[in-house]
């Protein structure tokens, strides 16, 4: 006789629950086949997917360079947006820019910081 699963009914035992718990722990410990639901049984698949901590491979650490550009990058940008500020009508190419030097600043700085979320 199927036993319903978690049924709040007061007829059915607390037993009942502790022995299909158990069914369900011991097929998923020897990977056996589970009846279907219209045969009485509980869904579960026979093949369940690993968990990604078990697949995932390891990635290994960035190279020795890459921290070395991450910090040029940032400082660069940083020291364009200085060079605007100071020297804006010196240079021929910034004034031609205008408030695109901003663009141009903060976009280095950017992806030095877009490096050093990826930094392992």
């Amino acid at each position: 006789m199927p036993v319903a699963r978690f049924c709040s009914n007061p007829c059915h035992p607390r037993q009942s629950l502790r022995s299909t718990l158990a069914r369900t722990q011991r097929r998923r410990r020897t990977g056996a086949e589970v009846q279907s639901p219209q045969e009485g049984g509980i869904y579960a698949p026979s093949d369940v997917l690993p968990s990604a901590s078990v697949t995932a491979k390891k990635k290994a650490p960035s190279p020795a360079w890459y921290p070395i550009v991450m910090v040029v990058l940032m400082l660069l940008g940083l020291a364009y947006i200085v060079v605007y500020y100071i020297a804006v009508e010196r240079v021929p190419i910034m004034r031609d820019l205008g408030a695109w030097n901003f663009v141009v600043g903060f976009g280095l700085m950017v992806s030095g910081l877009g490096m050093a979320v990826r930094w392992r």
